[in-house]
């Protein structure tokens, strides 16, 4: 099951749009980036570029376009009038939703990992490697990467919480920019009043700038700051797929 939705939502025409604004606006930033650094403006190595590029599309453009391609996962379902076919076959309401959320999780990967990887393909051609200092600390090229893709994966694991609630959405309004953009709304009031003491998600940012600021990561405040998180966004987790499985087995899936 879980193939073939993989099989049938990365051929959809969304999925292959919403990665091509991703890659279209890494192009012009690096054109930018590459155009300041020849005339003198800024002084820039592949890392800085990396780092610049990843914060934008992990914090401005993601947030939106993920939760999105998360909606329309269901309300897809809903214009092909295909959500009920599974169920003629026997397979359980929990049983799709969870193949809907491993379904987003691995696409949320495909879409940071292949802009990663493109990012350091473009860095490297146009920059050069260089050592960076993090405090009193000297990273290699190698080790600057590592750091890079350890702040990705944390980026996808704060963004996907809120794909399972584009999903919510979606499933109680029937709407994709219902489900998707008041999703990435959230996300980004979060993200806006980060410093906030009241802020429920401040830990996670938190740690997603630690990750790429601090020296060392065995710190003890950093170690804690890191469990915190990690159990609050376990716990977002947990409750939005019980209200995912309570919303959905409230809808009418003969008639859909």
């Amino acid at each position: 099951m879980i193939r073939a939705e993989i099989r049938k939502y990365i051929t959809t025409p969304l999925f292959w749009i919403l990665s091509g604004i991703g890659i279209a606006l890494l192009l012009i930033q690096s054109v930018v980036f590459f155009a300041a650094h020849q005339v003198g403006l800024l002084s820039l190595t592949a890392l800085d570029y990396l780092l610049g590029v990843m914060n934008f599309y992990l914090t401005y453009l993601l947030p939106f376009l993920f939760p999105l391609f998360a909606a329309y996962t269901y309300v897809s379902e809903l214009q092909w009038r295909t959500l009920m076919f599974p169920f003629f076959d026997g397979t359980s309401r929990r049983a799709w939703l969870a193949g809907k959320a491993i379904l987003i999780g691995i696409c949320l990967l495909l879409f940071t990992g292949s802009y990663l990887l493109l990012a350091i393909l473009i860095g490297g051609s146009l920059f050069s490697f260089d050592e960076i200092y993090l405090e009193n600390l000297r990273l290699s090229p190698g080790a600057a990467l590592l750091r890079t893709a350890m702040g990705t994966l944390w980026m996808d694991f704060i963004l996907y919480p809120f794909g399972l609630l584009a999903l919510l959405l979606s499933i109680f309004s029937r709407n994709l920019l219902v489900g998707g953009l008041g999703s990435g709304l959230t996300f980004f009031a979060g993200l806006m009043f980060q410093q906030s003491p009241s802020n429920p998600f401040r830990p996670l940012f938190t740690v997603a700038q630690q990750l790429v600021r601090l020296s060392q990561l065995t710190d003890a405040s950093f170690l804690y700051a890191l469990g915190q998180a990690t159990l609050l966004n376990l716990g977002l987790v947990v409750l939005l797929a019980v209200a995912l499985s309570f919303a959905f087995q409230k809808v009418d899936i003969v008639l859909e």
